[in-house]
């Protein structure tokens, strides 16, 4: 795919994504620049995962599946634990 459709893929993720993402990651960090800086990995990880998606009317819960590793990943890293 030529760098033009790659950015194309890129700004359809963060047109229909970014803000998904930026809620539900805030959501569980409670912290603004933290929340953006993983939402950025989200969709740099979506873009580069956007070949493996095998049904893309399935793309919102892939997405979200992302999001939530992402935030796992961040939480392991840094020692969170939530407790209910």
């Amino acid at each position: 795919m030529s760098n033009i459709g790659q950015v194309h893929r890129y700004l359809d993720l963060v047109y229909k994504y970014k803000d998904d993402i930026y809620r539900i990651i805030f959501n569980v960090i409670e912290d603004h620049h933290v929340s953006e800086e993983l939402t950025q990995i989200v969709l740099i990880n979506a873009w580069k995962g956007l070949d493996n998606l095998k049904n893309p009317a399935k793309s919102k819960a892939w997405v979200k599946a992302i999001t939530r590793n992402v935030i796992r990943d961040y939480m392991r890293k840094k020692k969170i634990y939530l407790t209910l």
